[in-house]
């Protein structure tokens, strides 16, 4: 289980998320050159839509995320959930069919879970439950360009150690999709994302918390091949 993550403070609650960027072993398909023609239709072009799937982290910065790239912003995500974390039936295994019954067409998936699964199973039981889910999600989604933030929290000190954010990176890279790292990226942690001003008074991100992390955030999505 996991010593390496004995640093970080798992009782900040907050909603928070994203930064260093590892691409897919498998490239998604490129963008369309320059020289492409343009469309003829004098209809606006619609809105990519965005799922956003995780914890407590995932309410408070996806639809600002979202906004800032012009995308229509759907959450689905709940306090304590996981991969193996949460009540029997709320898990994000046990939530992904309800979703899919909603009705929604993502074009981009938003994966921020992990940091409660942390605190009960080990690596490869984690790498295991990951995978299982992101084959589901795969699944379901099949064109959907796909993220999964590397767990983290408002106060950690430094970059995970051990072995813990490659297995996250190399799970969601087997399923065609980004790992965005926060704080191997500079941007969150100690130091920058546990600032007074950012933090609320039960610990969780304050409003400019939340606009830090999606400014921040969206600066990193927006280079990502996701929409073409």
């Amino acid at each position: 289980m996991g010593t390496a993550w004995a640093y970080v403070d798992w009782q900040d609650r907050v909603e928070v998320d994203a930064g260093s960027v590892t691409d897919p072993a498998a490239a998604r398909s490129t963008a369309p050159s320059a020289s492409a023609s343009p469309s003829s239709s004098s209809e606006p072009a619609e809105e990519p839509v965005s799922l956003w799937l995780g914890d407590g982290y995932t309410t408070g910065y996806a639809c600002p995320t979202a906004d800032r790239l012009g995308w229509e912003c759907v959450v689905e995500a709940a306090e304590g959930v996981g991969f193996v974390a949460g009540d029997p039936g709320e898990r994000l295994a046990d939530r992904l069919a309800a979703i899919a019954d909603s009705g929604v067409e993502p074009d981009v998936v938003v994966v921020d879970a992990g940091r409660n699964d942390v605190r009960l199973v080990d690596g490869p039981n984690l790498r295991a439950a990951m995978d299982t889910y992101l084959d589901a999600l795969r699944e379901t989604f099949p064109d959907a360009g796909l993220v999964q933030v590397v767990p983290w929290t408002l106060a950690q000190e430094g970059p995970l150690t051990g072995d813990l954010a490659g297995i996250v990176t190399e799970v969601v890279e087997d399923h065609d999709g980004y790992a965005v790292d926060p704080v191997a990226a500079g941007w969150a942690g100690t130091g920058r994302t546990d600032q007074p001003d950012l933090r609320s008074e039960e610990g969780g991100a304050s409003p400019a918390g939340n606009d830090y992390v999606a400014r921040r955030l969206a600066d990193t999505l927006r280079r990502l091949d996701l929409t073409a």
